[in-house]
C-alpha cells in the first residue's frame, strides 16, 4: 500500500478509527503508524472521537473539528428548510441548549429533519436520537408520500423499533459496531426472532424488510450492512438495555458511549450512574483508557440533568477520583471538555453539599476525602462493597485538586483557601 500511495501522491482518510474492534486497535494503530513513517509524498486523515483517541501517533497532528458558526448555520438552515421555514427554524434552535456555542453538522442535520416533521425542537440530545429513529421507522415513507406492503402485517412501527433495539443490542455483544455481515444479522435475528413472533428461518426477509422500511441501516457491500451512524446503533443498543434489569451490568466496561445514553434517558439519573460505578468497580476494563473517560466525555455531551442531592454529590466525587486516576496513569493534564460535568449548578450543589458531610484533609498537595455520615453519601456504595476503597477519595492530580478546592469554598460559603480544612 506504502508504494502506491506514494506512486499516486494520494490522500488516504481512514474514517472511524473509533470503531475499530478494540482486540484490532492497536494493529490497525501500528499499521497507521507505519504509514506516516514511510516516506513519500502521500497523506494521510484519520477521523476518531476525541474522547477515544489514545495514543500519539507520529508526525500526525491532532485537529478537532469546530462547531458550525452561526453564519454556516444560518445557510444551512436557508439551504435545507427554505427561506420561509429556515427564519422560525433559527428561533426555534436559539430556545435549545444547542444555540450560542454552535452546534456539529450531523446534529444539525438532525435537527432540521425534526423540525421539518414537527415544526418543533427537543431539548437533550438523547431526545434528539429517540426522534430521529421515530423519523425513520414511523415516517420513512409517510413524509415521501409512498405506501409499501408489508409482508409482516403486525410488523408495525413500534415492533421494528423493538426488533431494532434488539438486533443492535446482539449486534453488539457480539463487537459489531457500526458495520455487520449478512451472516451475523441471521444469527442475532434467530436468537431473538421468538420475542417477535417471527420465524427464525425468515432472517433475510426481515432483516430486507426493516432495511428497505426505515432506512436505519443499508447495504454497503456483497452480504454487508452498515448503520446509517454509529450513534443510531449505540442509541437502539442502549434503549434495549435500559429495559432489561442486568443492561448496565452486561454493557460495563466494553460500551462507554451506550452506557452513557443509558444514564441519559434514565429517568433516576443518580441511580443509574451509582449502578455504573458499582459494575465497573466488578469488572473493571483491562485497558485504563477503555471506559471512564469516554464515558465521561459523552456524558458531557449529553448533558442529563442531575437531582440536587448528597448521593448524587458522592457519585460525582468518586467519578472525578476514578477520572483523575486514568488521567495521572496516562499522564494527561488537560481536564478540557470533561469538567463541564461538574461544573453545572446541580452538580456543584451536590458536590458541595456532599462536602459538607464528609471529612476532608489537606495533606501535602493533595486532598483526602472519607465521607462522615454514610447513609446521606451513598448507601448501595457502602451496603455492597464493606471494605470499598472509594469510601476514601484521595485527590492529587491538579486539575481535580483545583476543582475540589472551588467546591469547597462553595460549601464554606467563603473565600478562603481550603488547605487544612476538616
Amino acid at each position: 500500500m506504502q508504494a502506491v500511495l506514494d506512486r499516486l501522491g494520494a490522500t488516504l482518510l481512514l474514517d472511524g478509527l473509533d470503531e475499530v474492534p478494540r482486540d484490532s486497535r492497536r494493529i490497525i494503530e501500528e499499521e497507521i503508524q507505519a504509514l506516516t513513517l514511510a516516506p513519500g509524498e502521500h497523506r494521510l486523515i484519520v477521523s476518531c472521537r476525541s474522547a477515544e483517541w489514545h495514543v500519539a501517533i507520529k508526525r500526525m497532528q491532532a485537529l478537532t473539528i469546530l462547531p458550525l458558526s452561526s453564519s454556516q448555520v444560518e445557510l444551512f438552515a436557508d439551504r435545507w428548510l427554505g427561506e420561509v421555514e429556515a427564519p422560525r427554524f433559527l428561533q426555534s434552535l436559539r430556545a435549545t441548549p444547542y444555540a450560542g456555542a454552535g452546534v456539529l453538522p450531523l446534529t444539525l442535520a438532525h435537527l432540521a429533519a425534526i423540525y421539518e416533521r414537527d415544526k418543533a425542537l427537543p431539548t437533550r440530545p438523547i431526545d434528539v436520537y429517540e426522534m430521529i429513529v421515530s423519523l425513520l421507522v414511523e415516517q420513512w415513507d409517510r413524509q415521501r408520500g409512498v405506501v409499501r406492503n408489508s409482508r409482516y402485517a403486525d410488523f408495525m412501527w413500534r415492533k421494528k423499533e423493538r426488533f431494532l433495539q434488539a438486533l443492535a443490542f446482539g449486534l453488539a455483544m457480539r463487537g459489531l459496531r457500526g458495520s455487520f455481515s449478512h451472516r451475523d444479522a441471521v444469527e442475532v435475528f434467530a436468537s431473538i426472532a421468538g420475542e417477535f413472533g417471527l420465524e427464525a428461518d425468515d432472517a433475510s426477509g426481515a432483516i430486507e424488510e426493516v432495511e428497505r422500511h426505515t432506512g436505519l441501516f443499508y447495504t454497503s457491500g456483497h452480504l454487508k450492512f452498515d448503520w446509517v451512524h454509529l450513534t443510531i446503533q449505540e442509541f437502539l443498543t442502549a434503549m434495549h438495555a435500559y429495559r432489561s434489569p442486568t443492561g448496565i451490568e452486561r454493557l460495563t466496561p466494553r460500551f462507554p458511549n451506550e452506557v452513557a445514553l443509558l444514564v441519559a434517558y434514565s429517568s433516576d439519573r443518580t441511580a443509574s450512574l451509582e449502578s455504573v460505578i458499582n459494575a465497573y468497580l466488578k469488572n473493571p476494563p483491562r485497558a485504563q483508557n477503555a471506559f471512564v473517560s469516554p464515558f465521561v466525555f459523552r456524558l458531557v455531551a449529553e448533558n442529563p440533568s442531575l437531582n440536587s442531592t448528597p448521593i448524587t454529590g458522592w457519585i460525582l466525587l468518586v467519578l472525578l477520583s476514578l477520572f483523575a486516576r486514568e488521567s495521572e496513569i496516562e499522564a494527561r493534564t488537560v481536564f478540557g471538555e470533561a469538567r463541564a460535568l461538574w461544573d453545572t449548578r446541580e452538580a456543584r450543589d451536590s458536590v458541595s453539599t456532599a462536602l459538607t458531610l464528609s471529612r476532608v484533609k489537606w495533606d501535602s498537595e493533595r486532598y483526602v476525602i472519607v465521607p462522615r455520615n454514610r447513609e446521606k453519601v451513598s448507601l448501595e456504595l457502602i451496603s455492597t462493597r464493606a471494605a470499598n476503597p472509594l469510601l476514601t477519595l484521595d485527590f492529587s492530580w491538579p486539575p481535580a485538586v483545583g476543582l475540589i478546592r472551588e467546591l469547597l469554598q462553595t460549601a464554606n460559603g467563603s473565600t478562603t483557601q481550603a488547605s487544612g480544612h476538616e
